[in-house]
């Protein structure tokens, strides 16, 4: 599996040079995932809206998944 490291703002493959760095093992720094943003269109069944942050997507798409999850686990009996 290639590894990544961030370089310059753009992330890149590893190279051996890349261990000597102050980080020893680290492949990239982490990156807050409240300052990305989608770019994206709306998306109506998930509420993802542009310029929603990854941290809220990701949010809304557990919430989506939960609810799935739930609604399936009920049960409906008919009587006859």
């Amino acid at each position: 599996m290639t590894e990544y490291k961030l370089f310059g703002g753009f992330m890149r493959p590893k190279r051996d040079e890349d261990d000597d760095d102050e980080c020893d093992s680290c492949v990239a720094k982490p990156i807050q995932s409240t300052r990305i943003t989608y770019d994206g269109p709306n998306l109506p069944c998930s509420g993802i809206r542009t310029c929603d942050s990854i941290t809220i997507s990701i949010q809304k798409l557990d919430n989506l998944l939960c609810e799935i999850l739930n609604s399936s686990t009920t049960t409906t009996t008919t009587t006859i």
